[in-house]
C-alpha cells in the first residue's frame, strides 16, 4: 500500500499541472481519440524491483469528444509491449486467470474484464475500458496508473511499450456483419527497460 500511496500523490500533481503534453503517435490523425496526452512516465523503484509502474494523462477537447461519442462505441485504453516481460494479469497453474498488478484511474466506472493481458494468443495488452462513454466529459484530464509484475528472466532487457486508443461498438467485432466500430490509434510508442 505504501508503494501506490506516493503513486497516486503524484498524479494527483500531475492531473492538476499536466506537464510534457505530446502530440505524436497515429492518434493525432484520430478525430475520435484523445486529443492531447502526455508521455508514459515508468518507474521502477529499488525498494520494491519486482514491479514497474506506469501512468499516464490524456484529455479530449469538445470537438473529439462528440465525435467519440457519435459513434455509439465504449473506449478502451491499452498499454501494448512487444514481449512478454511485464504482467498485469497470467495464466495459474490450473489455467485460471490471477491479476498480479493493479491500477488506479480517474477515467469513470472504468473494467479490466476482458483484458488480453493474460497473454492468450501472445498479446500483451493491459486494458481499460469505460463502458458508458456518455461519462467521459470535455476538456478532463483523464489518469491512468498501472503496477505490473516484473518478470525476473527478462530484467535488464529492453522492449517496445506502446499506449493506445481504441473502441469498440455497433455489431460486435466477430460477427460477419458490419459495421464492426472498431480502431485502435497509436498516441505513445517507447524503448523501456525490462
Amino acid at each position: 500500500m505504501k508503494r501506490l500511496l506516493a503513486p497516486l500523490v503524484v498524479l494527483l500533481i500531475v492531473a492538476i499541472g499536466i506537464q510534457q503534453v505530446v502530440a505524436s503517435g497515429s492518434c493525432t490523425n484520430c478525430n475520435w481519440a484523445p486529443s492531447s496526452w502526455t508521455s508514459v512516465s515508468v518507474f521502477i523503484y529499488p525498494d520494491s524491483p519486482d514491479y514497474a509502474e506506469t501512468q499516464q494523462s490524456f484529455v479530449w477537447s469538445y470537438e473529439d469528444l462528440e465525435a467519440f461519442l457519435a459513434l455509439d462505441a465504449y473506449y478502451q485504453y491499452e498499454i501494448r509491449r512487444d514481449r512478454d516481460v511485464w504482467d498485469y494479469m497470467t495464466i495459474g497453474e490450473w489455467g485460471d486467470i490471477i491479476v498480479v498488478g493493479s491500477y488506479w484511474t480517474t477515467l469513470p466506472n472504468p473494467t479490466d474484464m476482458w483484458t488480453e493481458e493474460a497473454d492468450l494468443g501472445g498479446d500483451e495488452e493491459f486494458e481499460l475500458k469505460v463502458i458508458n462513454s456518455d461519462e467521459l466529459t470535455p476538456d478532463t484530464w483523464y489518469v491512468v496508473y498501472v503496477e505490473f509484475w516484473r518478470d525476473p528472466e527478462d530484467r535488464g532487457t529492453a522492449f517496445t511499450l506502446w499506449s493506445e486508443s481504441e473502441y469498440a461498438g455497433c455489431v460486435p467485432w466477430y460477427l460477419p456483419t458490419p459495421p464492426w466500430c472498431f480502431d485502435w490509434c497509436t498516441m505513445t510508442e517507447q524503448i523501456e527497460g525490462a
